[in-house]
């Protein structure tokens, strides 16, 4: 059996019809994810080394801190974990997302990344940036996807405490890798922020040259 290609990705049920039979319901949900390993797929990835390190790998590293003062530290993103599709599946029905847009991996990486903040998306976690972490877990203290799904599908998808922008970036990694998008965390100092979501960094200027506060920003 073989699905096209441009097939909208996530939980399916699986239906079997021969002849004039009756249709023959399976008993279990199937998942259909993206397939790096097919050319006709749109997150077709031709290296194999490639495949494997955005893909398979189930662990890593990831750095925070400032560009002066950095440290590094394990984690395990857990992509092929039970808890990992059934969280998908859920953020991506919360996301309201057609089935044509589950087919395009565009809107649904953006789509994702929205749904792992919990800020106006009912997403994954929560975001501190201040202490004290009173009746959640510091960020810096998470180094698993894996406890943070979990705490997050059993509580009927109740935003987990906290994260910070490195704790964001690797649960989205686990989201991405587990539908089949190649994906890494990367950590970067003075990034610019899309404020207004037209996939543009925008700065405005005066006539004499002089930025005009508003518009997007870097942090």
């Amino acid at each position: 059996m073989r699905s096209p290609a441009q097939t909208p990705v996530g939980r399916w049920t699986l239906g079997l019809k021969t002849g004039d039979e009756d249709v023959h319901v399976v008993d279990r949900h199937i998942y259909i994810i993206f397939n790096a390993w097919l050319p006709e797929d749109p997150v077709y990835m031709e290296n194999e080394e490639e495949r494997e390190f955005y893909i398979v790998k189930d662990s890593s590293v990831y750095f925070y801190g400032t560009h002066k003062n950095w440290a590094k530290k394990k984690w395990y993103y857990g992509q092929f974990e039970k808890v990992t599709l059934a969280a998908i599946e859920f953020l991506l029905r919360r996301s309201g997302l057609t089935s044509a847009q589950r087919a395009d991996h565009v809107m649904l990486v953006r789509a994702l990344a929205a749904a792992v903040n919990m800020q106006d998306d009912q997403g994954v976690m929560l975001g501190r940036w201040t202490t004290p972490f009173s009746g959640g877990t510091s960020p810096s203290a998470w180094n698993s996807t894996l406890p943070i799904l979990n705490k997050y599908m059993e509580s009927g998808g109740n935003a987990v405490k906290y994260a910070q922008c490195f704790v964001f970036g690797a649960v989205l990694t686990t989201l991405l890798r587990a539908l089949g998008i190649p994906s890494r965390t990367v950590t970067n100092f003075g990034s610019a922020h899309d404020d207004d979501g037209d996939m543009a960094v925008d700065y405005y200027y005066d006539e004499n040259e002089k930025h005009i506060p508003g518009g997007d920003q870097e942090w």
